[in-house]
């Protein structure tokens, strides 16, 4: 007996050919988990007459030619379901760390000028002050609202902050723009062109301990940096901006939410020409780095960290004899393929029939998951193994909370 087809809205069933075979012939099938819509995110026009409010501690100075390397300096709020998974605070510091060491490969491809994200400070809102939602979920347009808000009202605890970003362990819920309903798909949240203005604020979803939301926070940070999702115009808060018309979505950059091929963890040549002229905007207040206290070590990326069978048993969370393998496509792109078998027994015609049935989904490789010999997956693709380590850092302090031991990654 073979079968072929969908089981239901979320699994498609095919025969295992040259595979193995069940008692009295059955032939065991595999059940395909289909990967549902990954989500998306909503970006904010940055009101006209406001681009130009900078904080406070960024005075005036004199305008001069954009450095060779910008640093955007980063204060990370988290909630209760995301920093509740860590021990304590310093392993909070470490994980974010190493999400935005992950993130920071987005940005490699920028030039004129490159770009480094720098960790200054991060929160824990254990009161959830922020939060707009029910039910454990996070809406995005209203607590983007609210974080606005704090951060106005907190301008001496934000002072050396390009970016303030929420890192949220709920699920982010959104309006749904055609039905008006409230929908689950949501994944983040950001003002475009928001960076080092009173609008410098985003919010984005991330399961703590798994690094599902480096690709979201790349997305949000993005936004704030002045890239517009790819198809669209420019943004009408920035003069003379260039918008991303030429670069379409459906190629499947990391501004849209196309996710087919390796590309989705790069951001296009449109997204890097607004970026760069958002960030030349900004001025010389905007590119000094007010930070202080910085501590380095040697690099370290989510895919050094976490093992493929922890992250298909965070998959398959109630199943005992899960399986985890990097398996290579086309051009060499990386995925972690997780199985599952589940032997069933039935009667057909007074005789018992036992079937072997394998539920299998496909994720995507974390960056620096090992692929061969001195090889490793980057933003994708499996290449060899970097030389040299990359010059990008991530930095912290704790500003709200000082543990004894404050970990800095880069």
């Amino acid at each position: 007996v073979q079968v072929a087809g969908l089981v239901g809205p979320q699994h498609r069933i095919e025969p295992l050919m040259n595979g193995e075979r069940a008692d009295d012939g059955l032939v065991a099938h595999i059940i395909h988990e289909i990967t549902p819509s990954t989500g998306v995110d909503k970006a904010i026009p940055t009101p006209e007459p406001d681009v130009s409010t900078l904080l406070q501690a960024r005075n005036a100075g004199p305008i001069r030619s954009v450095p060779p390397t910008v640093t955007v300096e980063i204060f990370v709020i988290t909630d209760n379901p995301y920093h509740d998974h860590f021990k304590n605070t310093s392993e909070l510091i470490a994980y974010i760390c190493v999400t935005l060491n992950s993130v920071n490969l987005r940005f490699k491809r920028m030039k004129d000028p490159k770009v480094r994200l720098l960790l200054v400070g991060v929160e824990k809102n254990s009161v959830e002050t922020l939060r707009w939602g029910r039910h454990g979920h996070v809406h995005d347009s209203k607590t983007i609202l609210e974080l606005r808000y704090y951060a106005g009202n907190n301008t001496a605890k934000f002072q050396f902050a390009d970016v303030l970003f929420y890192l949220t362990g709920h699920d982010v819920v959104t309006d749904d723009d055609k039905t008006g309903n409230i929908s689950s798909a949501g994944l983040g949240i950001a003002y475009v062109s928001g960076l080092c203005t009173k609008f410098f604020v985003g919010l984005g979803e991330d399961t703590a301990g798994y690094y599902t939301g480096v690709g979201t926070i790349a997305h949000e940070i993005g936004h704030l940096l002045g890239a517009q999702h790819d198809g669209e115009g420019p943004a009408r808060s920035v003069l003379g901006h260039p918008g991303a018309a030429n670069c379409p979505f459906r190629d499947g950059y990391l501004m849209s939410y196309v996710r087919d091929g390796p590309q989705q963890h790069q951001f296009s040549n449109c997204s890097l020409q607004q970026m760069q002229y958002v960030i030349a905007v900004r001025g010389d207040t905007c590119w000094t780095v007010l930070s202080k206290k910085r501590l380095y070590s040697p690099g370290k990326y989510p895919g050094t960290q976490l093992t493929l069978l922890a992250r298909c048993k965070k998959l398959y969370p109630d199943k005992l004899n899960v399986t985890a393998a990097l398996v290579l496509g086309n051009n060499s792109e990386c995925k972690v393929r997780c199985e599952h078998r589940v032997t069933k027994e039935f009667y057909k015609d007074q005789r018992l029939y036992r079937a072997i049935y394998t539920y299998r989904s496909e994720l995507e490789a974390l960056d620096y998951t090992t692929c061969g010999d001195r090889k490793v997956c980057i933003q994708g693709v499996c290449r060899p193994r970097p030389t040299r380590k990359p010059s990008l850092t991530t930095s912290i302090t704790n500003n709200s909370a000082r543990p004894k031991t404050v970990v800095q990654l880069q």
